[in-house]
C-alpha cells in the first residue's frame, strides 16, 4: 500500500470514528433536552453523597441504613424504558440501573401487617406511596441512567422509577422508607392527580 493511501484511509477511518462519537453524544444530549425538570423543591435540595444515608424502617425486621457506595453496590436490575410525564412528554431509550424493590422486600422482611411502603424525601414537601402487593421486579430504587449517576436535578441520590406509572410517582431524593399499614398520600395526589398514576396509552 502507497504512504499517500494509507494515509487517507487512515484519515477517513479517524474521521467516521469520530463523527460515530458526536453523532452519539449528540443523541445523548438530545435524549436529555427532552427531559425537563420539574420539581416541587425550590431550591433543588443540596446532597453531601459522603454522608448520605438511606433509611429503611417500620413494619421490618430488619432496619437499614445505607451509604451510597452500599446502594451501588446493591444494584441488580438493568434494563431501557421510557419516561413519561403526565404533561404529554416523553423521554426515550433511557437506561436505568437500581436496585429491584423486591430486593429490598427480601433484605427487611416485612411483618405481615405491612400494607405499604412508603417514600420520603428531601425537601421534606414530596411523599409517594407504593401498595407492596403491586409491587413488580421493574419497580426500582434507581441510581443511574445512562450509565452515568442520577443528575441532581433528576433526583440523585436515589429516585424511584417505576416503568408503568408517571414521572409524578417517581419521587426524587429519597431520604427515608417505611414499611407501613397506613398510606401515605403522594403528593400530587393530594391535589387531584390520580393515585396510581398508571400510564394512558
Amino acid at each position: 500500500m502507497k504512504r499517500r493511501t494509507f494515509i487517507k484511509q487512515t484519515f477517513l477511518t479517524g474521521l467516521f470514528i469520530l463523527s460515530s462519537r458526536v453523532s452519539s453524544f449528540a443523541k445523548i444530549t438530545d435524549i436529555f433536552k427532552k427531559w425537563k425538570i420539574r420539581t416541587v423543591e425550590e431550591p433543588t435540595p443540596t446532597i453531601d453523597v459522603k454522608k448520605y444515608n438511606l433509611q429503611v424502617l417500620g413494619l421490618i425486621e430488619n432496619k437499614l441504613k445505607l451509604k451510597y457506595d452500599e446502594l451501588l453496590n446493591l444494584i441488580d436490575t438493568k434494563y431501557t424504558e421510557e419516561f413519561h410525564c403526565v404533561e404529554g412528554w416523553t423521554v426515550p431509550n433511557l437506561m436505568w440501573e437500581g436496585i429491584s424493590l423486591k430486593t429490598l422486600i427480601k433484605m427487611t422482611k416485612p411483618f405481615y401487617t405491612a400494607e405499604y411502603i412508603n417514600f420520603y424525601c428531601y425537601g421534606n414537601k414530596y411523599t409517594e406511596s407504593i401498595p407492596l402487593k403491586e409491587i413488580k421486579d421493574s419497580y426500582i430504587l434507581a441510581l443511574k441512567v445512562n450509565n452515568k449517576p442520577l443528575e441532581m436535578d433528576h433526583g440523585f441520590p436515589v429516585r424511584l422509577f417505576y416503568p408503568d406509572r408517571y414521572g409524578y410517582k417517581s419521587a426524587k431524593w429519597i431520604k427515608k422508607i417505611v414499611f407501613s399499614n397506613q398510606k401515605e398520600v403522594g403528593f400530587w395526589s393530594k391535589y387531584g392527580y390520580p393515585e396510581d398514576g398508571i400510564i394512558i396509552k
